[in-house]
């Protein structure tokens, strides 16, 4: 399961998952909510 929030110094969002237990956090380099909910539903 993988999720969306904001980093609140540059308001770009990242997505947050995990891999076979490793953690993920990678920026979606854009500051637009809709954007971001779409790249989620990708993953």
């Amino acid at each position: 399961m993988a999720s969306v929030s904001v980093d609140p110094v540059s308001n770009q969002f990242h997505i947050r998952f995990r891999l076979a237990g490793q953690a993920f956090k990678r920026s979606l380099k854009t500051a637009n909510l809709r954007e971001a909910t779409a790249a989620l539903a990708r993953v």
